[in-house]
């Protein structure tokens, strides 16, 4: 498994994070251009980012999350129970 995660493997797979960083990008500027002044739930949108990046990486797209900016199918929440049980047991 360790030859999955060296740096010539994970740096072949960057080039599919780059629709979702400028997808980010452009979602942020639609909420943030020039003239406009919105609070922003930073953690909630790096969340998204995060899992469309995987979707992008382990299915060859994204999941939705970026273009929605919303919990697709509510599995943000789930992540964040799970973790909470977890972390107890």
């Amino acid at each position: 498994m360790g030859t999955l995660y060296t740096t010539t493997a994970v740096s072949g797979l960057e080039y599919h994070l780059d629709d979702c960083t400028q997808l980010f990008i452009s979602k942020m500027n639609s909420i943030l251009g020039p003239g406009k002044s919105s609070q922003v739930d930073i953690a909630a949108w790096l969340q998204y980012y995060t899992f469309d990046s995987l979707g992008s990486i382990n299915f060859s797209q994204k999941l939705g999350f970026l273009e929605t900016g919303s919990d697709v199918g509510g599995i943000c929440h789930l992540d964040h129970e799970q973790m909470m049980y977890f972390a107890v047991v």
